[in-house]
């Protein structure tokens, strides 16, 4: 497995110099709505105070050398400010922007988009929990706490971090727990599907989904489309060059996600109904999805899943999750051939990934 080896040239460098340092493996992106006013302990309009952090009523690996991760049971980077649920569906899902935390020790970022993808983290945990109610099966979720003025987990670490070592620890973190899920799903299963979750407020109002096809990309015809140089450049290229798909269906047709969300009443882009953004604002893709999709190879295609943040309030929220969770199971059972609503997940092999990484406190 790709990652395998240089997960065990890591382990013997932290060996020899004794874990001092943690292990570590251009595209704008929405803002979502005004950051908190006031004091940045306002919690009042964007959820509730997560309380005392680090907090005490969760397991954190302390001194390890090797995680046996286990599905459903939640991991923390250092000082928690990463958040890793390990899953056993071929799907996995982040939330680079949704955290609240704006820990003193970590300065304040002063370039570079900072404000916060209102209530994505929240959305993130209710697909999680949906999906174990309809699956029986977890996806793994990787959730950055930190709020985007601390760390943004969607950029490069220059931009990411600004240059503190605290920020890039996270920052490193974040994006090993990616490539570990990605690791668990390719030897399970052969393939699988990575969701970067945002936030938006684009005057359209719809939920995008960003596949690395620019809205020129997407203005052409179907049979445009439907050539080498687009499945290649996409994010999804190792679904789009699979046998008998058609890529401008998984792109946007019924069954694309756009389609799908949009059958359910959800606006969407690109679908059936929008094939393109027009005029209109259009996040086309992330450093994460951009990284950890298929675009450079491997079987692990990437969504960044634009919301707008109008379909977010706490009130109405739990629809807008329940649609989306249902899209990304028929999503994977249509094209992937994936059977998870009957009889849960069937795994093309019994292998557990084991990554080698060293947790400090």
């Amino acid at each position: 497995m790709k990652r395998f080896s240089w997960s065990v040239i890591f382990t013997i460098a932290g060996l020899l110099i004794l874990a001092a340092t943690p292990l570590g493996p251009g595209v704008a992106l929405a803002a979502g709505p005004p950051d908190e006013p006031g004091s940045s302990h306002d919690w009042s309009i964007y959820g509730p105070d997560p309380g005392p952090w680090p907090r005490e009523d969760v397991t954190q690996p302390v001194d390890a050398l090797v995680i046996d991760y286990v599905p459903g049971e939640t991991y923390w980077g250092t000082n928690q400010y990463i958040q890793y649920r390990a899953g056993n569906l071929p799907i996995i899902i982040s939330a680079p922007h949704g955290g609240y935390l704006r820990p003193d020790e970590i300065p304040d970022r002063t370039w570079g988009s900072r404000g916060q993808d209102f209530r994505s983290k929240e959305y993130t945990i209710e697909v999680f929990d949906n999906m174990f109610e309809i699956t029986g099966g977890y996806p793994h979720v990787i959730i950055n706490e930190l709020h985007r003025i601390k760390l943004d987990a969607n950029r490069d670490i220059g931009e990411a971090a600004q240059g503190d070592p605290l920020a890039e620890q996270a920052w490193h973190e974040f994006h090993d727990y990616i490539e570990d899920a990605r690791d668990t799903v390719e030897a399970q299963y052969g393939r699988g599907h990575y969701f970067d979750f945002h936030t938006n407020g684009h005057d359209a109002q719809w939920v995008e989904m960003g596949l690395a096809l620019t809205a020129s990309d997407l203005n052409r015809s179907d049979g445009e489309l439907d050539s080498a140089t687009y499945r290649n450049k996409c994010t999804i290229r190792s679904l789009a060059n699979t046998p008998g798909i058609s890529f401008p269906e998984i792109v946007r047709g019924e069954t694309s996600m756009g389609g799908l969300m949009e059958g359910r009443g959800f606006k969407s882009v690109p679908s059936p109904a929008y094939p393109h953004p027009g005029g209109e604002g259009y996040y086309y893709t992330g450093y994460n999805s951009w990284h950890h999709g298929s675009r450079s190879g491997g079987t692990i295609d990437g969504t960044q899943v634009e919301t707008h943040y109008g379909f977010l309030p706490d009130d109405i929220r739990h629809v807008f999750s329940d649609a989306l969770t249902e899209s990304i199971i028929d999503f994977m059972e249509i094209h992937y051939g994936f059977d998870l609503r009957e009889g849960g997940p069937v795994c093309v092999t019994d292998i557990v990934y084991i990554p080698a990484v060293w947790v400090v406190e």
